[in-house]
């Protein structure tokens, strides 16, 4: 049987991986590859690099368009933590036009670093939204214990 480019539906190796659009290639030999298919970015962020990618790096797409391979549009990032952080960048450049504003995971807004308690995963906090969270939590959980304890004294 005919495989790859002997193969006479052989259409160059490329097809389209799933809904989120990302571009594959056929390599079957590449320290990637899945299913003898690697992500066509790999490929080619590889090929201006010159060698494989580490173990642990990935690619970030400028445009955030996954089928656009073009090498001035690629970003090899050396971990997923710093994919993430141009990620978090972009979506507070998009927001409020400064990159470094951080995220309230409380209000959903964004808002400057000094005006914010920077958790672990990278987003902020508003110190009074999360007062303000914490209060209505605390209220809520006294009214159900409240209820409860009505049931039970109405019940003797």
């Amino acid at each position: 049987m005919n495989r790859g480019a002997a193969h006479h539906l052989w259409k160059g190796g490329r097809n389209k991986v799933d809904e989120q659009g990302y571009m594959r290639a056929y390599s079957p030999d590449h320290p990637r590859a899945h299913d003898r298919h690697v992500l066509e970015h790999i490929l080619i962020a590889e090929k201006a690099l010159g060698r494989h990618l580490p173990p642990k790096a990935e690619i970030h797409h400028i445009d955030e368009d996954p089928s656009n391979n073009d090498p001035s549009n690629l970003v090899i990032c050396q971990s997923r933590s710093y994919h993430k952080l141009l990620h978090r960048r972009l979506r507070a450049l998009k927001a409020c036009g400064n990159p470094n504003a951080l995220f309230c995971v409380y209000c959903k807004g964004y808002d400057r670093q000094e005006a914010m308690r920077v958790r672990t995963d990278g987003n902020g906090v508003h110190r009074d939204c999360k007062h303000s969270y914490d209060k209505a939590w605390r209220d809520k959980r006294r009214a159900k214990v409240d209820r409860k304890s009505t049931r039970l004294n109405s019940s003797h």
